[in-house]
Order: structure tokens, then sequence, then C-alpha cells
């Protein structure tokens, strides 16, 4: 069995990582291209309790042909992770996350967003493993464009190399996420598909 981390999905389980990512999200209809680098550090206190940290240190916002380009902090979310239920072969816990104002309103920060979520790991037959959540992004102030947004996350994966295989250990593809917007009246539904590789 594999508990490594994987980019875009939820882990039910307790590890100790220290994870930098990019993020590209290309505009469509008028919006602009932007680029997200963070940090993500994620340390258990005990075998109950969890703490994460992402620290995105550069939210760009590119010019189009009617704004300009916009840079700034991103807003930092502090995450607890409680384990609620753990066997040899599953594990599942809640998950609070807090997102802080810490960015600027000109690239889409400066919020207070409240996520509680329910998060999965299962192991199973074949050297695959599910894991998933379900979670809602409750904003704390009225003025922000969505207050309320259901997330839905769920990804599989099938371990095809043994962890003494060199150089691909653990060799991991995986992968979907649904959000819904379920309270500005606008009906927005956004699915994305996030096919990975993961090996250590």
């Amino acid at each position: 069995m594999q508990r490594g981390g994987w980019i875009n999905t939820y882990s039910g389980f307790f590890s100790r990582e220290l994870d930098p990512t990019f993020r590209f999200n290309a505009g469509t209809s008028g919006t602009r291209d932007e680029y997200v680098g963070a940090v993500t550090l994620v340390v258990p206190l005990n075998r109950r309790l969890q703490i994460g940290l992402t620290v995105p240190f550069i939210d760009s916002l590119q010019r189009n042909a009617v704004l300009p380009t916009e840079n700034s902090f991103g807003d930092v979310i502090v995450a607890s992770q409680l384990m609620l239920n753990e066997t040899e072969n599953r594990s599942v816990s809640a998950i609070v996350a807090i997102r802080t104002p810490t960015g600027q309103t000109s690239t889409g920060n400066g919020k207070t967003i409240v996520t509680p979520t329910l998060a999965i790991w299962q192991d199973l037959p074949a050297h695959w493993q599910l894991r998933g959540g379900i979670g809602i992004d409750v904003a704390t102030h009225t003025d922000e464009d969505l207050h309320e947004v259901l997330n839905l996350n769920l990804a599989a994966g099938n371990t095809l190399t043994m962890h003494e295989t060199v150089p691909f250990r653990d060799l991991t593809p995986y992968s979907a996420n649904l959000n819904q917007d379920l309270s500005s009246g606008k009906n927005l539904t956004d699915f994305s598909l996030t096919p990975g590789v993961r090996f250590s």
C-alpha cells in the first residue's frame, strides 16, 4: 500500500511533507491567465491531530486586452486534520481549513473562507487505492462572490511498480474534482480532471 501525497485530491491519512506546487489557469471569455506558486507544509502533532500550512508566495494575473498584470502574495491556508478512524487499509479524517485574507483583492485574494471536509483513503486489492472527500466552502463575509461552494473529490490510482524498483519506485498514475456553487444564484458548476503520476 502506498500513502504518498497526490496533487489536487484529499488525503484521509497523515503524512509529514513539504510540497512546492505551481499552477497555471488558462483564462477564457475575457478573463486573464493566472500563475500561482505555493508551498505546503504538513506536520502530524500526534496520532490523532495534524496541522497543515499552505503559503501561496505569488499569485499573478496576466494582462489581457483590457486589464493590466496584477501580482500579489496569496491567501494563506491553515488546516487542522483530526483522525476519526484508521485501520491498516483505511483512514477517515475530518479537516477544517481556514483561508486567511493575506493577499490582495486585485488578484482575487483577501478572502476569509472556512472549509470543513470529510476525507477518506482506502487500500484496494491488486495495488489499487481510492481517496477523496466531500466538503463545503463557507465565506465569512457577505461581499465575497460565492458564499457556499460544495466540493466533491474522487481519485483512484494503481501502483504499477514496487518500492524497490529503480528509478520509478511506487509508480502510481491517478486521477476528479467537482465544485458546485450553492448560494449565489449563478448556478456555477466547475468540473476538473487532474491526471497525475506519483513515484518516489
